[in-house]
This record gives structure tokens, sequence and C-alpha cells, in this order.
């Protein structure tokens, strides 16, 4: 398969992944949100090497990191969200 198509579906999938979150966390079920974000967070990094470049790999660690705000302060702060949803706007316009 081409390596810049499993690239561009692990970023669609990260960008889902964010919104399935942020929809949870806007709901109260902040646990919920964290857990998607780590399913999304394992996914990646069990892809192949080849299809791991260095933008999904630092788009991981922001996924971690916004899962452990939602685990740790039970939702994302102010300017987390907004950051959060750029990051999403930013990729699908990419796509």
């Amino acid at each position: 398969m081409n390596v810049a198509v499993n690239q561009q579906a692990a970023m669609a999938r990260n960008v889902s992944a964010r919104e399935r979150a942020l929809a949870l966390a806007d709901a109260g079920q902040s646990a919920e949100a964290a857990q998607v974000l780590e399913e999304q967070v394992r996914m990646n990094v069990a892809l192949p090497s080849y299809a791991k470049d260095e933008k999904l790999m630092r788009d991981n660690e922001r996924l971690e990191a916004a899962a452990s705000e939602l685990e740790n302060a039970g939702s994302l702060g102010r300017a987390g969200r907004k950051q959060f949803q750029y990051e999403s706007y930013e990729q699908k316009k990419q796509r």
C-alpha cells in the first residue's frame, strides 16, 4: 500500500477521534473522551514503521496530552479545547 495513503488515513482517523472526544467531553463524558483518544494513540503506535512520520507522531503526542488532561482535570481547558478544534480544522483542510 502507498505510504502517503497510510499516513493520510491515520491523520484522518486522528481527526475523527478528536471530534468524537470533543463531543463526549462536551456531553460531560470526559472519561469516555479520554478513552477514545487513548485508543487512537494505541492504533497509531501499532502502525507499521513506514506509516509513522514525524507529523503523525507529533499529533499522537498531542492526542496523548489531551487524553491526560481529560483524565486529570475532567475536561479540556478553554485554550486546550480551542487548540484541539484548530488542529482538527487544519488537518481536514490539508486532505
